[in-house]
């Protein structure tokens, strides 16, 4: 072999181990649970340098502890329905382009006409997705098990549609980063508003849909916000506030134990460098708006 062959054939052999090499770092960090770190920094690393994107389209109500003071409503307890029947009705007023519940309405009111009022109040607003819940069970024989629970049937006939509240995967830093279309039997809260929208990432199936990364739009706070007293109040937001927009409408507590707030509070990219955490119902506004 020449000498000008030999150094062509060592450059090529060299470019290609390096080629091996790194594909085998990279399935390495796939397959083994050292790469999740590096994999997570990798997706969290562009957001740190992006500018806050406009999120105009969506407005979040919380059902917070300030206005349960306000409403005299329980800090841990169901609130009265006809509070929600009064909020649906304002909001239906204003032309809220979707109603989203980031509530479980999966057992009755202690008065069933307010669960009937609740239920024709959804049925007259036309757009307003529930939620459900979906437990891990683990019964007596050691294998856990899943388990749906949906809002109470009137409601349920009477929105437009419902879907699992869950995030998944959850990572080990309690990160949202993938993006949660539901199981193979029930689709997420934020996949049925989203048809209900008449978004075209919906007209595929949810089975042929790959893995998905969720693309965050700012810290916490990057939607417009109001508690659940404001919104009821005559003068609590601005006119308009509320017209041709989705709005959301969950929970946030101030008075709950860090761990406790965890389970509603969830790590994002912007967390690495503000060490905050966003609310549940920010994460289901950013993946719908994603959607």
């Amino acid at each position: 072999m020449q000498e000008r062959q030999k150094k062509s054939f060592t450059r090529a052999l060299t470019v290609a181990s390096g080629s091996a090499a790194t594909i085998a770092v990279g399935l390495a960090c796939v397959h083994y649970s050292f790469g999740e770190p590096l994999a997570r920094l990798s997706y969290d690393l562009p957001f740190l340098w992006r500018a806050t994107l406009d999120t105009h389209e969506v407005a979040l109500v919380y059902l917070d502890d300030d206005s349960a003071k306000q409403l005299h409503q329980p800090l841990d307890d169901i609130w009265n329905r006809s509070l929600h029947s009064q909020l649906l009705d304002r909001l239906t007023n204003d032309k809220a382009r979707l109603v989203f519940y980031d509530v479980v309405f999966d057992s009755a009111a202690r008065d069933a006409a307010t669960d009937d009022a609740f239920a024709e109040t959804i049925r007259r607003n036309g757009h307003v997705v529930l939620g459900a819940a979906l437990e891990i069970v683990q019964p007596i024989s050691g294998v856990n098990q899943e388990r749906v629970l949906p809002p109470i049937k009137p409601l349920r006939k009477a929105a437009a549609g419902w879907g699992l509240l869950a995030f998944r995967p959850v990572d080990a830093d309690y990160g949202v980063r993938q993006l949660f279309t539901g199981t193979s039997d029930i689709p997420s809260a934020t996949w049925k508003a989203a048809e209900n929208l008449g978004a075209r990432s919906t007209s595929t199936s949810r089975d042929s849909i790959s893995q998905r990364w969720i693309n965050y739009y700012g810290p916490p706070n990057t939607f417009s916000a109001v508690n659940f007293a404001q919104a009821l109040a005559p003068d609590g937001v601005p006119p308009d506030f509320f017209r041709d927009r989705i709005v959301l409408i969950g929970g946030r507590s101030n008075v709950v134990s860090a761990i406790e707030q965890k389970r509603d509070e969830f790590a994002t990219p912007y967390s690495r460098s503000n060490y905050q955490f966003s609310s549940g119902l920010e994460i289901h506004a950013t993946i719908l708006l994603n959607l």
